[in-house]
């Protein structure tokens, strides 16, 4: 699958690169001495590569090409399994059209073919996806979409050149029928269609395959975004826990509870907190909830407050700011606002998720004036809306970068927004999140990982990727199944690997013999 690749920044790994960008990236290269006809033959036989490192010579292999240059790289991929005794056939679907070194290709191909349509599909063969590329903007139609739905039928492991045909490579988009690939080649880098949703989910597994484009040209472009997925350097400037250190050293929590009918949320939030690492957690509770939460705390403490003026005591009050997080199990309402602007406007560093970011669906622009505000101290405070909490406070556009770059500029706070493709200031994305997290009570463990972790000193973008990075690992490990509850149990494991991660980030020191 993927590897810990760092960009040219050394701060994160697998760049998502645009489709505008990656045909710059063949221009440079010709203007440069490359030709486009050798990218293409190294594309060809890095698909060539994948299918006969999991099929047999003998395995039959039909070959969907299209008349761009992902129709050329198929038609080169369909040439070299031939040669290595594969049996192949091509389905072309190109009409003669295209550039000409992607109907060179398509002509150096000496094995049978067939007309480009559901019939001439065979039972049994491996499919090769290479009708369209990265660069289709458009819904497929007519034969191409009737071929590609027979393509979906059939028992077979279907592999996709670059990114599955009918997905949009800059955003994900799906409008029309759409490959469902097993594996997707990609070249050069992944794209942004391959990790947003829906065209995530057409992807399969994506593996990514170098096709010599030299780094000095890589540099040339600026990536569209990138993996969750820190490198070295990023998590080398995380801090690690200190071996001397005390409690007060890791931080402090305070998590706002609901009223006496909601304050589960809470208490989940408050233990993710503790779990993954900080100091001192506190829930802070309505008095009429006192009890129920003491009942049901017992490393976690309890103190009673009322109101925003309580709220804001309590802050000032602290020996060291702590992270305060509202949100699970609070009402949208005005004491929900009044405590939120109080945090905001405090010493406090704040994470913000579920009913303090609807409390101000009617008045976004009062929350995001405190944002700003906040933002300019230099403790961002950190959003961890689903897409329904989004578009109440924020422009909800279809391209789930753009919009969340919008709303993180508009904000200065870090903007997670959660899904199955969470992106985090529309820069970060993360894929590694199973299905089964959807279940009621895992956001308000996420917020209080991200809250936890803000506390023992991440920055606050680093405490959102790493909370998100912590919370898909701790699902993998659970399964199917899983209720919110479990998720705490996943922690600790889940830390510790973290804490092995940053320390083995750290240079080694020189040890005298």
């Amino acid at each position: 699958m993927l590897t810990d690749e760092k960009d040219g920044n050394g701060l994160w790994g697998a760049a998502l690169v645009s489709p505008g960008d990656i045909a710059k990236l063949d221009r440079l290269c010709a203007e440069s001495g490359i030709p486009v006809a050798t990218l293409m033959d190294r594309a060809g036989h890095a698909v060539a590569n994948a299918v006969a490192a999991r099929h047999p010579a003998g395995t039959r292999v039909d070959v969907l090409v299209g008349p761009g240059n992902n129709g050329g790289d198929g038609a080169v991929a369909a040439e070299v399994l031939r040669r290595r005794g594969f049996d192949v056939v091509l389905l072309d679907a190109s009409e003669g059209k295209g550039a000409t070194v992607a109907r060179d290709a398509l002509a150096a191909y000496r094995g049978p073919r067939l007309a480009a349509e559901p019939a001439s599909l065979r039972r049994g063969a491996v499919v090769v996806d290479g009708l369209f590329g990265v660069g289709l903007s458009r819904p497929l139609d007519g034969e191409m979409a009737a071929l590609v739905e027979a393509a979906n039928t059939l028992a077979a492991t279907i592999y996709a050149v670059d990114i599955a045909s009918g997905i949009n490579g800059g955003n994900g988009a799906v409008d029309g029928p759409a490959i469902r690939a097993d594996w997707t080649v990609a070249l050069h880098a992944m794209k942004p269609g391959h990790a947003l949703s829906p065209g995530a989910r057409h992807a399969g597994r994506v593996v990514v395959e170098d096709i010599g484009i030299p780094p000095r040209i890589a540099r040339a472009i600026t990536p569209a975004a990138f993996l969750n997925k820190p490198g070295r350097d990023r998590l080398a400037a995380c801090p690690l826990l200190a071996e001397a250190g005390h409690k007060y050293d890791r931080g402090s929590v305070y998590v706002l509870s609901g009223p006496i009918d909601a304050t589960g949320a809470a208490r989940l939030a408050a233990t993710a907190a503790l779990r993954c690492g900080a100091g001192l957690v506190t829930v802070l509770t309505p008095p009429s909830a006192l009890m129920v939460n003491a009942m049901h705390l017992t490393a976690v403490m309890v103190k009673a407050v009322e109101g925003a003026d309580a709220l804001r005591a309590r802050i000032d009050g602290a020996s060291r700011p702590p992270v305060v997080l509202l949100g699970p199990g609070l009402p949208p309402d005005a004491r929900t606002r009044d405590m939120v602007l109080a945090a905001l406007s405090s010493t406090a560093r704040v994470v913000l998720d579920a009913g303090a970011l609807t409390a101000f669906a009617d008045e976004p622009e009062t929350l995001k004036a405190a944002l700003r505000a906040k933002g300019k101290t230099g403790q961002p405070a950190i959003l961890t809306p689903h897409g329904g909490e989004f578009s109440r406070l924020f422009a909800s556009g279809s391209y789930k970068l753009s919009r969340g770059r919008a709303a993180a500029a508009e904000s200065r706070a870090v903007v997670v927004e959660k899904g199955a493709d969470t992106v985090i200031n529309g820069e970060i994305v993360d894929i590694g999140g199973p299905p089964w997290l959807a279940t009621a009570g895992t956001g308000d463990v996420l917020a209080g990982l991200i809250a936890g972790l803000h506390a023992q000193g991440f920055t606050a973008e680093d405490a959102a990727c790493l909370g998100v990075e912590m919370q898909g690992e701790m699902a993998r490990r659970l399964g199917p199944g899983l209720i919110s509850e479990d998720l705490l149990t996943a922690i600790a494991p889940v830390r510790s690997a973290l804490e092995e991660r940053l320390t083995a980030a750290r240079p080694r020191p020189y040890i005298w013999r």
